[in-house]
């Protein structure tokens, strides 16, 4: 039987965590001038795996809801949802 207690707190947390870094970031620093310091900033990096974190934990929520309530219908919804999920806690090629 599929439970979502983990995946819904884990959601939680990292709404929080986005919530609190946006909030926070006018406060901490003064981000750096230019795209390449932008995209190499940890600031940016932090929100990017953040922002891929609440993808899979969303893709993993509806995954589990789709399986439980799985008719003809939503099979569709079911595969797009669990090779989200899948594609984005790959590892990464480079690790």
């Amino acid at each position: 039987m599929y439970t979502l207690n983990f995946d819904l707190a884990a959601l939680a947390v990292y709404f929080y965590c986005l919530i609190y870094s946006i909030s926070a970031r006018g406060r901490q620093y003064i981000p750096p001038k230019g795209l390449k310091g932008k995209l190499l900033n940890q600031h940016f990096v932090f929100m990017l795996i953040l922002i891929v974190s609440i993808l899979s934990a969303a893709a993993s929520v509806a995954s589990v809801y789709y399986t439980v309530h799985a008719d003809s219908g939503s099979y569709i919804l079911l595969y797009l949802f669990n090779e989200l999920f899948l594609y984005s806690t790959r590892p990464s090629p480079c690790a």
